[in-house]
């Protein structure tokens, strides 16, 4: 079975949804053509036997996504798959934070993964966790290192801007200027609320959540967090130059 990777992923997307009629030639055409606007990629799938996994439900799209060196892959929850499958070449702006968040996060680089880091590079991770690890309150965490939530909490953080900046994108491509996606909460706002809610059931979930937004300035700005609310800080540590 072979996982297909949206280009929108990586740049603008055709957008499809036009409302224009093909037939014969020109429909295989367009299919074709939205075929090669999906990067394929190997992807292993279990074979349905007693050893299968939880998380290879057809309706599971939260679990684990695993990136395999050896074979350049990208292996993905059949849910999350099937969610892909459907965007096709188009994504609507509000279903970015949920796909795009497993994918992004598994492709960032990692000690103990399958990318090269430079020795610059692990200073400078060094350097992000232990800004982060002065701050973080870490009260309540279930059976967790310190020092290992304040990885994840600035990897976290690391991927709400380019997740942001495609959010940003696709509403542009998707909707007029001035377009409201939700009556309660302005277009800024709703993807950090679509973010949070993506890490629902998550094991220190509210630590993780609290910690990466407080230490991403645009969440301030979107929420107008004011110095003397509990989600505003003066204490920020960029993962991005």
């Amino acid at each position: 079975m072979r996982a297909l990777v949206p280009e929108w992923l990586a740049q603008t997307a055709v957008n499809r949804t036009a409302g224009v009629s093909y037939d014969g030639k020109a429909s295989r055409a367009a299919r074709d053509l939205a075929a090669q606007q999906l990067v394929a990629i190997k992807a292993l799938v279990d074979d349905g036997s007693d050893r299968t996994g939880a998380d290879v439900s057809i309706y599971s799209w939260q679990a684990s996504v695993r990136y395999l060196e050896d074979r350049k892959a990208l292996v993905l929850p059949l849910g999350l798959l099937g969610l892909f499958m459907n965007s096709m070449s188009t994504i609507e702006p509000v279903l970015v934070p949920a796909l795009g968040r497993p994918v992004i996060r598994e492709l960032m680089p990692v000690r103990q993964g399958p990318y090269f880091w430079r020795r610059h590079n692990e200073q400078r991770l060094d350097a992000i966790v232990d800004c982060v690890a002065a701050v973080l309150d870490v009260a309540g965490a279930e059976q967790a290192d310190a020092r290992a939530l304040a990885t994840e909490v600035a990897l976290e953080s690391g991927v709400l801007q380019p997740l942001l900046a495609l959010y940003d994108r696709r509403l542009h491509e998707e909707h007029t200027r001035g377009v409201r996606l939700h009556s309660d909460y302005s277009n800024a706002e709703l993807f950090f609320v679509l973010w949070a809610l993506g890490h629902c059931g998550e094991k220190n979930a509210a630590i993780l959540v609290n910690g990466a937004l407080r230490n991403f300035a645009p969440f301030s700005r979107a929420f107008q967090c004011a110095v003397n609310q509990a989600m505003w800080t003066g204490h920020r540590c960029p993962f991005w130059r």
